[in-house]
């Protein structure tokens, strides 16, 4: 990501550190909890007020086979606070206007590039790329690799076709397995 550094998420999450892998290490601090007894005991997923506002933007332009100011709004709310701004006061500085976005295409893209920021590393991402149908396409344009579509769902446990009888393990199956 291109990160603007006057986006206070960047300073939140990420920070320089050397330890031997040379001066650009970047680490995550986001998750950094010297309390915890293990590295994995405290992870568990969590959505905040912030992914409330996201996801109400995108269903809202959604709903409305295009953007509109109230999801433009909510849109802002979260990229205000970003920028220490009120959340709750329209800002210039800050503040994306619906006349940029006005598409359903370009607004859905801005939403989920703010998701991006806002949930970096919070394991989000893929169910979000998912949900919106553009995994594949990302994975390509990042990344250079092609998504197999079996990679798309969960394969059906072989103990789920011992119990339940209703599912032939031949026609049932989730493509690729």
């Amino acid at each position: 990501m291109n990160w603007n550094k006057q986006d206070l998420r960047y300073t939140y999450n990420w920070y320089s550190q050397t330890f031997g892998l040379g001066a650009t290490t970047v680490l995550n601090r986001k998750f950094a909890d010297k309390q915890a007894v293990t590295a994995a005991g405290n992870d568990y997923p969590m959505y905040r007020y912030a992914d409330l506002l996201l996801f109400y933007a995108e269903t809202e332009c959604r709903a409305n086979n295009g953007p509109t100011a109230d999801g433009m709004e909510k849109l802002n709310m979260v990229h205000r606070r970003a920028y220490g701004k009120d959340p709750a006061t329209p800002d210039p500085t800050a503040d994306f206007a619906l006349t940029d976005y006005s598409t359903p295409e370009a607004f859905l893209d801005l939403v989920q590039k703010e998701r991006g920021y806002e949930d970096c590393s919070e394991g989000k991402r893929w169910l979000d790329l998912k949900r919106m149908g553009i995994v594949k396409q990302v994975i390509q344009d990042v990344k250079g690799i092609t998504v197999a579509d079996k990679h798309l769902l969960w394969p059906i446990p072989t103990t789920e076709y011992n119990y339940n009888k209703a599912i032939d393990p031949a026609k049932d199956q989730n493509p690729g397995y």
